[in-house]
């Protein structure tokens, strides 16, 4: 199985400011390739499986492991959006004008389609360790919990 980590932010501004892109996929990649070589399935072997992170107004993180199948492409991928906190709770924070959308709840609608985990924005003090643990945790959460590929159940104990 084959891991690739995209990232993208719902929040101006954003992207590699106090952070580096390149460095958090890579960490988060060789995270998740740990799992993804644990998986002993000869028809998963040519497969990909995207984390997709969006860094977004949110509570939790919230993960999304319903997307579908494309069995032509072997494709599969995984949306994961990433709590990012105002600074008002934590100084690495962004401003609250920086979230393209500023309603925190406007994903109420749809929470019974995601698996949520809590974070603490306290216990970080940079923006770097924050994403990184958060992303991390999610991609375990995602091979424990287990997710479908074309109809093949990958889950890990």
């Amino acid at each position: 199985m084959i891991v690739r980590v995209l990232d993208s932010a719902y929040i101006s501004d954003f992207i590699d400011a106090g952070f580096s892109g390149n460095e958090i996929r890579s960490v988060v990649k060789n995270y998740a390739e740990k799992f993804s070589d644990k998986v002993v399935n000869e028809k998963l072997n040519d497969w990909e499986v995207t984390f997709r992170f969006r860094y977004n107004h949110v509570k939790q993180i919230l993960i999304y492991l319903k997307e579908r199948s494309y069995p032509v492409e072997k494709y599969k991928e995984i949306t994961i959006h990433i709590p990012i906190p105002v600074k008002g709770n934590v100084p690495w924070g962004v401003d609250l004008e920086q979230y393209l959308y500023k309603d925190e709840n406007y994903l109420n609608k749809l929470m019974k389609n995601f698996h949520c985990l809590d974070v603490d924005y306290l216990a970080f003090n940079n923006r770097q360790d924050y994403m990184i643990n958060c992303m991390c945790r999610a991609v375990e959460y995602c091979f424990t919990e287990g997710f479908t590929i074309n109809g093949i159940k990958v889950k890990l104990k």
